[in-house]
């Protein structure tokens, strides 16, 4: 027995020799491997950390525990995962490629996801968003934090072409494209196509058309949707709310509805969408909401809530007669002419800006925003022949102008006046006002939509609405009425001159509005009370408004000037308008007609200002006056803005070093000819199309300090205050070093085109590199430039970003503080990992800067 017992333990030391050296240890190829489920990174933020589920361990399972004397084995890898959450996974190894869908937790900070290819995309902050991505091998990496758990989505959730639900569906995977309608929905029905969030206010349409470039489809609410378009009633038939094709359920034409109501129309020439400004929005009651819509047979549907939709096109009213609120046909129903409401619909002068008398002109009844004005005491519109149609509400009735009521220059009492045929432009006083004085300044034919409530006419801001003390009225030559109540007899107030030093308002020189025609560059200015300075001046402003108050317990502010020469506040004109005029400062309106300007030949030093208003010094927020009295945007511009637009709403514009502007654009380039740096207007100076600027042809043979801007009509004007800031452009783009070409794509519907330190653009598309070659950083047209294929960059910075392309309009303006590329497919953003990239044929252009050398990778 001792016998065999030792044998045994001889046996089993050689077994143990066998296995190698060391002590018997395993050699380093017997040693388990790490588990290569582990995430990529080596020190995680607990935001970052995979969830258990999704972390697998090394250690064997029971069933494959070493026998006794058996030879340990490396373990086999584990699956690649299909559940996981936040950090950095491989794909193939750690995960497997396909389709996933993330639920976020509720209210999430934020859910962020990335691929190595380059991939990425952002969940903003709403309340139960599902995400949805396409991993594939290329991608070589998935990170993501934030996003909860991603689980594999099943095979097709739906067969293409059959009903779905509500839910989130990859376009011509789970869904066919085409177009589908839900008539289960709710009010609260929400869908979005082609986007990673689904927004948290309801849909105004239950049609609609999926595109297979859309790729994803997410629905809440709306019940099922299918492509059964089966007419629901007969075209010419009176129709109600829903959302109804035209053609086959509507016939196109002119619809009115007894009440105002919300609609919308899908519009299939522009590819635009038009609405009366209330659609969609729960609170949209103040709202203008419209009566008549003009359906045009290229309209794919039209949309209406709380509407009640008839063809009947019988006149309401006579022209000529007297008319109250509503939305009425010019010509077949108001007369055009003059029209002045005396007594709206007023609760107060604490009253809301939606609670005031409201009204606008309609050019079509196509919908959309419209400028509109408003005004509390008095109103007074001027419409034209070409309008279509005017609405107005909480207005009262409208009455036709009967003409002059009293003599210009004399003095007049309380009432609605207007300017130059019944009262002269300049300083009024009243010496016994009641203490319910109130008056007002009233303008008419506004300033575009996107210049805001204040800027679109009617009353005036800081005009003594208020019933304060302050009894003096300062009228423009470019207000078109005056209004006042219980104020007395107003008296105007002498023409006056005084020069540089200090003047008490009130008793050394009258309130107004002053300039001074010929100041130095020394010249400077400012207005101050017992309280301090409430507004401040230079050469740049050379006008000014001054106010007595005389609520105050010191009533006379004081005027002080130093080499501004001589100040008058005489309205005479110093232009005609409509007329070129040079450098100085001009009245808009009064001598400076609204419109489109040029400088001609302007020097470097050229600086231009557009004064949006004047207001009066005595206002709670003091910062507004350190732009010398004028009401906020005020609108500057420079040498490399040669192109202005003057708004009916500008009280003045100035400028200095421009020579002179005028009205008529004559072109200073060849449509469809190369063009170099300055701003262009696109269709008068140069064609829309696609425009390359070479570094051949750049200054200083490099591209690095070009910028560029495609511009909207509006942005030929920047704003200059503080809280305004600069306006963005419509799109944006520029050079960097090493670059050899950079492209852009023209449209039709830009106003304006600008550049600086770019050189020449020229319509050209000569290839600037060879397909299937190396090539550096640039914008690349695919086919022209570079070949589809599979690149790689070489001794990137860490500054290196690419981006694959479906065109080249540049950068726009997406949100506060961030910017984003227009025609993205792919983008790269990555210093520690540039990668390789993967140019499909049916991408447009491939663009990359700061990351030197694209080669050909190797199959």
């Amino acid at each position: 027995m001792a016998l065999r017992t030792l044998a045994a333990l001889l046996a089993l030391l050689a077994a143990a020799a066998c296995t190698g050296g060391d002590g018997g240890r395993a050699t380093p190829e017997a040693t388990p491997s790490p588990t290569a489920a582990t995430p990529l990174a080596t020190s995680p933020t607990p935001e970052a950390t995979p969830t258990p589920e999704a972390t697998p361990t090394a250690a064997p399972a029971p069933d494959e525990t070493p026998t006794p004397g058996a030879s340990p084995t490396a373990q086999p890898p584990p699956e690649p995962r299909t559940r996981f959450g936040s950090g950095e996974w491989r794909v193939g190894v750690d995960i497997k490629p396909g389709r996933y869908s993330a639920q976020t937790e509720p209210f999430p900070t934020e859910c962020r996801w990335s691929t190595g290819s380059g991939r990425a995309g952002k969940i903003l902050e709403w309340t139960g968003i599902i995400t949805l991505v396409a991993i594939t091998l290329s991608d070589r990496t998935f990170r993501s934090r934030g996003c909860s758990e991603w689980t594999a989505r099943p095979t097709p959730s739906v067969e293409p072409g059959q009903p779905f639900g509500d839910g989130d569906y990859f376009v011509g995977v789970d869904i066919a494209p085409g177009r589908y309608r839900t008539t289960t929905a709710t009010q609260r029905c929400i869908w979005r196509t082609g986007a990673l969030a689904i927004k948290g206010y309801p849909s105004v349409a239950t049609i609609v058309d999926v595109r297979l470039s859309d790729r994803i489809f997410s629905a809440r609410r709306c019940g099922e949707w299918t492509t059964d378009l089966t007419p629901r009633i007969a075209p010419g038939e009176p129709f109600g709310d829903g959302t109804w094709l035209v053609g086959p359920e509507i016939a196109p034409g002119r619809y009115r509805t007894a009440s105002d109501c919300a609609w919308y129309i899908q519009s299939g020439a522009d590819g635009t969408d038009r609405d009366n400004g209330s659609i969609g929005d729960e609170d949209a009651g103040g709202a203008l909401a419209g009566s008549i819509a003009e359906i045009e047979p290229d309209d794919l549907w039209f949309i209406s809530r709380g509407c009640e939709w008839t063809a009947d096109p019988t006149p309401r009213i006579a022209p000529g007669e007297p008319f109250g609120d509503g939305e009425w046909i010019v010509g077949s129903e108001v007369a055009p002419g003059l029209y002045v409401a005396s007594e709206p619909e007023n609760p107060g002068f604490h009253a809301a800006d939606w609670e005031i008398c409201q009204w606008t002109h309609l050019d079509d009844f196509r919908g959309g925003l419209r400028p509109y004005a408003s005004a509390r005491l008095a109103a007074i519109a001027e419409i034209d022949p070409a309008d279509a149609a005017f609405r107005s509400q909480r207005c009262g009735m409208w009455a036709p102008y009967r003409g002059p009521a009293v003599t210009p220059g004399q003095p007049f009492g309380d009432g609605v006046f207007l300017v130059g045929s019944e009262i002269a432009p300049g300083a009024y006083r009243t010496a016994a006002p009641s203490e319910g004085c109130q008056w007002e300044l009233l303008r008419e034919r506004g300033a575009p939509p996107e210049a805001g409530w204040a800027a679109a006419g009617g009353s005036v801001p800081g005009n003594g609405f208020s019933g304060d003390a302050r009894h003096v009225a300062n009228v423009a030559p470019t207000d078109l009425g005056f209004a006042s109540r219980g104020c007395g007899t107003w008296q105007p107030m002498p023409i006056a001159s005084f020069g540089d030093g200090e003047h008490r308002v009130g008793t050394d020189i009258p309130p107004g509005r002053y300039r001074t025609s010929a100041p130095t560059e020394e010249c400077e200015w400012e207005r101050r009370d017992a309280d301090g300075v409430t507004g401040l001046g230079d050469s740049s402003i050379p006008v000014a408004e001054v106010v007595l108050d005389l609520s105050r317990l010191d009533p006379h502010p004081i005027f002080a000037s130093s080499g501004c020469g001589t100040w008058t506040n005489d309205p005479a004109p110093r232009v005609a308008p409509g007329q070129p005029f040079g450098d100085g400062a001009w009245f808009v309106g009064h001598e400076v007609a609204p419109g489109r300007y040029r400088a001609v030949d302007p020097s470097d030093s050229c600086r231009w200002l557009r004064l949006h208003e004047f207001r009066a010094p005595y206002d709670d927020d003091r910062d507004w006056e350190e732009w010398g009295g004028a009401f906020p945007p005020n609108i500057e511009g420079g040498a490399d803005r040669s192109i202005a637009e003057i708004r009916a709403s500008d009280a003045a514009f100035l400028s200095r070093g421009c020579g002179t502007w005028t009205p008529l654009l004559q072109a200073i380039a060849e449509p469809g000819e190369p063009f170099g740096d300055g701003t262009y207007v696109v269709g008068l100076d140069i064609a829309p199309g696609r425009y390359r600027a070479y570094r051949a042809t750049a200054p200083d043979g490099s591209l690095a300090s070009c910028d560029w801007e495609r511009l909207a009509e509006w942005d030929l004007a920047r704003s200059a205050t503080l809280y305004y800031g600069p306006s963005p452009p419509l799109a944006d783009g520029g050079g960097s070093e090493g670059m050899s070409v950079l492209t852009v794509d023209i449209a039709e519907s830009d106003f304006g085109f600008h550049s600086e330190d770019c050189g020449t653009w020229t319509a050209d598309l000569t290839p600037a590199a060879t397909p299937g070659e190396p090539f550096g950083d640039g914008e690349w047209i695919v086919g022209v430039d570079i070949a589809p294929g599979r690149y790689r960059a070489h001794a990137p910075s860490g500054d290196c970003r690419w981006y694959r392309l479906y065109g080249f309009r540049g950068h726009s303006w997406v949100g506060v503080d961030s910017w984003g590329r227009l025609d993205i497919i792919e983008s790269f953003w990555d210093p520690d990992d540039p990668g390789e990239v993967t140019v499909a044929p049916s991408d447009l252009g491939f663009a990359s800067r700061y990351c030197g050398e694209w080669t050909p990778a190797p199959p």
